[in-house]
Parts: structure tokens; sequence; C-alpha cells
């Protein structure tokens, strides 16, 4: 009841640069920098008995960089896409019930991830106009203090671990009768890797995934 709303002043500086319209290969590069000053910062605590709750902090910083980049027909119906990003926030209350952290990151949130995928693309495999796309995906999470990283002893902390997750699969695409219709078959997890969510509340491991869609 006490939890006041988060408020937020934000900057995005977004650089894009895209390969010219005539060459074979297609490919741009993104950068975005960030920076947010934060009013009353929702976050997701834990304390001792591991118990958590939603907590203000009353001020907070973000700056962060994010990068991408994505490579169209690299050769015949290959792709290639990737992102990472950065985020520093820090504690900057001068007062209120966490200003003893004063200077520290964050807790429970991730500063480093990045994911990356390739697809490769069949055309008028069994008919004009339908294709088969074979595609594969990573995901990495760096690890990150559950609790302040300036109270207790590092080496005891409670921390979600590094996480790198694959996935693969399939889609099938078919036009009939203007209808738009696919079929995917996607495995995730493949390594049936331990992976973690905020407050080290672990996820699924490997999975398959069927998913049929029609539209007009």
């Amino acid at each position: 009841m006490e939890l006041r709303p988060e408020n937020s002043h934000n900057l995005n500086l977004k650089l894009t640069y895209r390969s010219k319209e005539y060459v074979r290969i297609d490919w741009s590069l993104q950068t975005n920098f960030f920076v947010r000053q934060i009013d009353d910062l929702i976050l997701l605590l834990v304390d001792a008995n591991e118990f958590g709750s939603f907590r203000n902090v009353w001020s907070a910083t973000s700056t962060g960089l994010e990068i991408s980049g994505q490579i169209q027909n690299l050769f015949k119906g290959l792709s290639l896409s990737t992102n990472a990003t950065y985020q520093d926030y820090r504690n900057t209350s001068d007062v209120g019930p966490f200003v003893q952290f004063r200077g520290d990151r964050i807790p429970n949130l991730p500063y480093l991830f990045a994911n990356g995928s390739v697809e490769y693309r069949f055309d008028n495999i069994f008919k004009k106009e339908d294709r088969l796309s074979l595609f594969w995906n990573a995901r990495f999470v760096n690890s990150f203090f559950v609790s302040w990283e300036s109270a207790g002893i590092e080496q005891f902390k409670a921390t979600v671990p590094n996480q790198t997750v694959h996935a693969a699969g399939l889609t099938y695409h078919l036009v009939t009768k203007g209808l738009q219709n696919s079929l995917t078959v996607e495995v995730q997890n493949l390594s049936d890797a331990k992976v973690f969510d905020f407050f080290g509340v672990q996820r699924p491991g490997r999975a398959v995934f069927l998913k049929l869609t029609t539209q007009l």
C-alpha cells in the first residue's frame, strides 16, 4: 500500500547505418545510447529470508548502450542478426531506506545481455510462393546479484548465474486461396541448461512448441 508510482525522464540517441540499395548483400547497423533519471524506481527486492517484495528506490539513474546488426542474403537465403545491451543502473538516493547503498548497482536486474540468430530460407519448395525457413537463435545473460552489491561478503552473496540458451526450429509458409498459412516447430533450450528468472526462479528446461497460424 505504501508503493509510490515510478516517474522517469528519458533520453535516447539512435544512429543507423545501412547498405546501399543496389548492393546484393543488405545489411544494417544500429547503435542506441540511452539515459534514464528515475524517481521512485519500483524494484523487486529479496530479504534474508528469501521473501520478495516490491519497494521504491527513491532515486536512480541508468545509462547504457545497445548495439544491433542484421545481414540479409549473405548467401542466397542466409540471414544473420545480433543484439547486445549494456545498462548501468545505479542507486543515487540521498535520503530514504536505501541511502546506505548509494552508488551501488541496482540489484536483481541484469546489466549485460545479448542474443543472436541465424536463418536460412528456401523458396518454392513444393509449389510456387511457399517457403521453408530453418532458424537457430541463442541468448546470453550475464550473472547479477540478487541483493545490494555492497551488502555482505561477495563470495557468499546470492546471484543469478550466467545463462546461455539455444533454440532451433523450422517454419513452413504456404499461401492458399488468399490465406497466409504457417506451421512452426521449435525446440527451446536445446541443451536443457538451468535458466533463471529474476529472484532466481528457475524457468522450464528443454521444451518443444508447435504453432499453426492462418490469416488473411
